[in-house]
């Protein structure tokens, strides 16, 4: 994924918006995704999830938004 992100931003020159449920919200030091995609814009954002199959794990959760735009970090 972050191969084909990076691709899409230096060969095609696209703005390119990705999300993805944040690993942080089950494990505290997983940092894939701040690896994965250094040099990015990369948000964290509170999101609401109605679905799970543990009622008590509904509500809201981290979510991260990975931009190559307003400007790389």
């Amino acid at each position: 994924m972050a191969h084909f992100f990076k691709k899409l931003d230096t060969e095609k020159g696209a703005k390119l918006m990705l999300s993805n449920s944040d690993p942080t919200n089950e494990n505290p030091k997983d940092d894939f995704f701040e690896k994965a995609f250094a040099g990015y814009h990369i948000v964290k954002v509170s999101a609401n999830r109605a679905i799970n199959c543990e009622g008590e794990r509904r509500g809201k959760i981290s979510e991260l938004l990975i931009v190559n735009y307003p400007d790389k970090q």
